[in-house]
């Protein structure tokens, strides 16, 4: 299975910014352990990926989720 993972590919900003790794380094420990953890998956499960890991907004853009500490996190 691991020919069929898709590769994390992290956004850069042309400036060098990259808001995404930013986002997950301004979180508590646990809520990006967590977040991680679901890249992790979502890597494995590539298209297979469903509810609650994923959900499909519109057209190709789809969002990460995941609940923690109270909180509903995002990444698309």
């Amino acid at each position: 299975m691991a020919g069929d993972e898709w590769s994390i590919v992290s956004y850069v900003q042309e400036s060098g910014r990259k808001p995404v790794q930013e986002f997950l380094e301004g979180l508590d420990a646990r809520t990006q352990a967590r977040l991680i953890d679901s890249i992790r998956k979502l890597k494995t499960l590539n298209v297979n990926a469903s509810e609650p890991l994923v959900r499909h907004l519109e057209g190709k853009v789809w969002e990460l989720r995941e609940i923690s500490a109270g909180n509903a996190y995002r990444v698309l």
